[in-house]
């Protein structure tokens, strides 16, 4: 194609229409390449049996409504001893009051970092225990607390926060 501009000198411009089919051919062949990889790769699963593990989210749920149906409240205060040992009093109580006698096994995790405690067992009686708790280090610390009496468990979950 020629165009005359004003001038009356011959312009070659026939090449502009081709820079936009080359420019969509670039589109379109990254789009293709696109859902080549997608297609081809992995379908995402994450679990190798998610009916089961939805199963097992129903059974965790009906254990949680029958541990909220027996009215047991937990008070967690942690308080440092040395910089390596912590105290950890627990208060336990039922509806009728503080839990007279029951065992409890408390595991305390960092949030962040995931180190653990191996797991400390103690006994409650009179409504608090104490435990003492070694290697741990200030800052938050997630708390697992598993309280067992008369044939009922009773798990709870708290965040502290040692200075």
């Amino acid at each position: 194609m020629t165009i005359r501009s004003p001038g009356g000198t011959a312009r070659r411009s026939g090449w502009i229409p081709w820079v936009f089919v080359a420019g969509f051919g670039v589109i379109l062949a990254a789009n293709g390449a696109l859902v080549h990889y997608a297609l081809s790769g992995r379908i995402g699963l994450v679990d190798d049996a998610p009916y089961e593990r939805g199963l097992a989210t129903e059974r965790l749920i009906e254990e949680a409504d029958r541990e909220a149906a027996l009215g047991w409240t937990l008070r967690v205060t942690p308080a440092r001893i040395t910089d390596a040992r912590a105290a950890i009093m627990l208060d336990l109580d039922d509806r009728d009051g503080p839990v007279a006698d029951a065992s409890v096994v408390v595991r305390l995790t960092r949030p962040i970092e995931g180190d653990a405690t191996a797991p400390v067992e103690g006994r409650i009686a009179g409504g608090r225990a104490v435990l003492e708790v070694a290697g741990l280090r200030p800052g938050q610390w997630e708390i697992a607390v598993t309280a067992r009496r008369d044939g009922q468990t009773v798990r709870f979950f708290r965040r502290v926060v040692l200075s």
